[in-house]
Formats: structure tokens, sequence, C-alpha cells
């Protein structure tokens, strides 16, 4: 079974030990926050602007 890129993605942060994924909610990502939603490891942090997140 082919893994989509953003599964790949995932795999690769939890096998460097990240822990937390700040980021903005949209359409564009929305295969990104499927994969993080099946994550264990990864914890997604949702910030309503970029300056919030720093």
């Amino acid at each position: 079974m082919k893994k989509l890129v953003s599964d790949q993605i995932v795999d690769y942060l939890e096998r460097r030990g990240v822990e937390y994924v700040f980021g903005l909610c949209g359409h564009t990502v929305i295969a990104m926050l499927d994969a993080f939603s099946r994550s264990t490891k990864l914890r997604y942090i949702s910030v309503r602007h970029e300056q919030i997140a720093a």
C-alpha cells in the first residue's frame, strides 16, 4: 500500500523526535491535519495568526 506524502512527513517527524507542530488550519493543509490526527506521538497546535505561533 502506498502512503500519502502527508503520512510520510508525519513518519519522518516522529522518527526525528518532534513532539509539537504549530500551524494554521486551512483547506490547503487538510491532508496534513488528517495525518496528524492519526499520530500518537505528535501534537498539533493550531494558531489563528502567524505572530501568535511565535
